[in-house]
């Protein structure tokens, strides 16, 4: 899940308003972070199906409060996205990504947008021709869409502007090397 919009009330240790959030269904589930004041939270990636908030205030200040977006994938890493900012990352970022993994990603926007990626880390294994495992970018709605570019290795890719409202992030690892992975960010113009 990501936030496209934060503001609540700014106080030592966050102790007017606050938005606290749970990797699991309760609060006794590992606290992922507790979080006030206007800057914008992490992109939060949850390690089962249930995500518990808490949202407080205590009446004294009116702020605008908050707007999240989420992506649910059935398998873990595939899925479509939205909203008009967000991220996407490599299955298990930043830790190592799995083996023998094939994930698409989509991102689908509102239709009077274009889509601008910029990569924000990238540690894949090396190969020469970006064969073993590599993140692609397709300027379309699947991956028979105009290919971008295919990446590996530890250089970030150039920020790159959709033709188009679509794109499609497809991730892909072989049996054998893994490394960190990716992450990257999209805006929408």
């Amino acid at each position: 899940m990501f936030f496209t919009d934060f503001e609540l009330e700014q106080l030592f240790n966050c102790n007017g308003d606050s938005l606290t959030i749970y990797d699991g269904s309760s609060a006794a589930s590992p606290l992922a972070g507790q979080y006030c004041g206007s800057s914008l939270p992490f992109t939060f990636a949850s390690s089962t199906n249930s995500v518990f908030m808490r949202f407080l205030t205590d009446k004294n200040f009116h702020r605008r409060g908050f707007d999240i977006s989420y992506m649910a994938s059935l398998d873990g890493c595939s899925g479509t996205i939205t909203g008009p900012t967000g991220s996407l990352t490599s299955p298990n970022y930043p830790f190592t990504y799995p083996n023998s993994t094939t994930c698409t990603m989509n991102i689908d926007v509102l239709s009077t947008r274009q889509i601008t990626v910029t990569w924000t880390a990238i540690n894949i294994q090396q190969t020469p021709s970006c064969d073993s495992d590599y993140v692609a970018l397709y300027n379309g709605q699947d991956t028979n869409a105009q290919l971008v570019g295919k990446y590996c290795g530890s250089s970030l890719p150039s920020v790159y502007t959709t033709t188009n409202r679509h794109l499609t992030v497809l991730f892909v690892s072989d049996e054998v090397i893994t490394s960190q992975g990716f992450r990257l960010t999209y805006t929408t113009t």
